[in-house]
């Protein structure tokens, strides 16, 4: 799922931009896994301190 969504806005930002497919697929990319791994460990830290379920 993650990439199709990584996909998706490669393209479309190649499309409208022009901006070259794979080095935005990239860098789009690291950015998800940036993001995902900060937000996986903050809700890590929250769930041992507050129940989540």
């Amino acid at each position: 799922m993650l990439l199709v969504l990584v996909f998706t806005v490669a393209s479309t930002l190649a499309m409208f931009y022009e901006l070259p497919f794979f080095i935005t697929w990239f860098s789009v990319g690291l950015g998800e896994l940036f993001s995902m791994t900060i937000g996986g460990m903050i809700i890590y830290n929250i769930s041992k301190r507050v129940r989540l379920t």
